[in-house]
């Protein structure tokens, strides 16, 4: 039998402890224009539930966003690898507001692939 508890992934009465860091700064220089960049670390990167996670200890992002009207933006995301020294991530995202919902389309070039997301904006 297996449950995830916290950071705690408990089988069989053993359990392996996980850290995770995360530093992030994101700025607005303008109102059509965002930068983000941030650092993460993970100790262990074993999961129960591996589904769209990075295989990453330590990870650096880097990205920017272009507002291009008041519906529509466009933005661009580097998923760094810093133990293997090569980009594990990049993205491309278009963004349209649908009134209380924020839609995006992304490609993954690495991975060659696209992702949909669909989620609630904050009031």
């Amino acid at each position: 039998m297996q449950k995830a508890v916290g950071t705690k992934a408990i089988t069989d009465d053993s359990s392996t402890d996980k850290y995770r860091y995360d530093a992030t700064l994101t700025t607005k220089w303008s109102p059509k224009y965002s930068t983000l960049l941030g650092y993460h670390y993970v100790s262990d990167t074993t999961s129960l539930f591996s589904y769209d996670t990075a295989d990453m200890n330590r990870e650096l992002d880097l990205g920017i966003k272009w507002q291009i009207d008041r519906m529509n933006g466009f933005g661009i995301l580097e998923r760094y690898d810093v133990d293997k020294n090569r980009i594990y991530d990049l993205d491309y995202t278009w963004y349209r507001n649908l009134h209380c919902f924020e839609g995006s389309i992304t490609y993954r070039a690495k991975r060659d692939s696209w992702k949909m997301d669909v989620s609630l904006l904050h009031f």
